[in-house]
Formats: C-alpha cells, sequence, structure tokens
C-alpha cells in the first residue's frame, strides 16, 4: 500500500493564513447549484489580516482540537477544527487540488479520536448541502435541516448531523 501523499500534524497559530486560504478555496470551488455567490462570498470573504488573527487565536485555545495536512512540499492542503466541550465539528476543509485524495477523510478519523479520548461520546456539526454525502460516508446521520450563521450576520442553509463515537480499532 502506497503512503499517502500527506501527514497530519496539531496546527498552531502559525498556520492560521494557510488555513484561512485553504477555508477561502475549498468555500469558492463550491458549485454554485448548492450556493449562490453571495452566500459564498459572506461564508469565506477574501482573507485578510483580521480573519487570520481570529483563527489563530481560536486554534491557540485550549479548548480546541485543530489538525492539518500537510502536502509532500509542507503545504498546509488541509484542516480540521473541532470544540470538544460542545461536542462539536466546527470545520474541515480541503484545498480543492486534494479533493479525492483521503484528506479529509483521514482529518475527520484524527479530529474523531482525538474527541472521543477527550469524552465525547457524540459530534454534531452544520454539514453545507455540498458536504453532506461526505459525512454520510462517514457515518454521520442527518438529524434535521438547519441554519448556520455567518460572520457578516447573514446565514446559510445546512444539515445538522451527528455521530456517535467509539474507540478507534
Amino acid at each position: 500500500m502506497t503512503p499517502p501523499a500527506f501527514q497530519l500534524r496539531p496546527a498552531t497559530a502559525d498556520d492560521a493564513t494557510a488555513m484561512v486560504a485553504v477555508h477561502y478555496a475549498a468555500v469558492h470551488a463550491i458549485s454554485p447549484t448548492h450556493y449562490a455567490a453571495d452566500i459564498l462570498s459572506s461564508w469565506s470573504p477574501e482573507p485578510d489580516e483580521y480573519r487570520c488573527a481570529w483563527l489563530a487565536h481560536l486554534v491557540d485555545k485550549d479548548s480546541t482540537v485543530c489538525q492539518v495536512a500537510l502536502s509532500a512540499t509542507g503545504l498546509i492542503v488541509g484542516f480540521v477544527l473541532a470544540l470538544p466541550a460542545q461536542s462539536r465539528l466546527q470545520a474541515l476543509y480541503v484545498d480543492p487540488g486534494c479533493s479525492g485524495q483521503g484528506v479529509g477523510v483521514s482529518l475527520l478519523r484524527a479530529v474523531e479520536e482525538q474527541c472521543y479520548q477527550s469524552g465525547v461520546s457524540v459530534l454534531e456539526l452544520y454539514a453545507s448541502y455540498n458536504a453532506e454525502h461526505f459525512y454520510r460516508h462517514q457515518g454521520y446521520m442527518s438529524v434535521s435541516a438547519a441554519t448556520q450563521s455567518l460572520a457578516d450576520g447573514s446565514s446559510m442553509s445546512a444539515v445538522l448531523m451527528c455521530k456517535h463515537l467509539a474507540k478507534a480499532g
């Protein structure tokens, strides 16, 4: 079996700029059949210092579990962020150029294991319409239609999903 072309490691505040860039690229690669352009722009505006500083602060919090995926050349190609105290998967994004290479699955498994180890038995998330299929294939179940608030005060339609976590093995 060929080893993956990426490695995972815990994120640091210094990764925030690259993580924001991945977020922006991933969101803006979403088909307009899922969300209108104005929603995509609200969901992920142009990267700026404020967004990078906000994410760096969030990554640095003890209450945050965050992993990044690095390419063979050391570039961040994906990240996952969870808030175990809230039993919430907050974000999972993969650079569109790495889609389908197992980056998202590996990041998700890593954060699920960390959450489970910290006592989380059920992990919830708000899935965008384009990501719902991915999460279903990873064992998440749809709970209900939901509305996800965005940073600019607007909102987007999403799906509340959850998964009962179990020991990896």
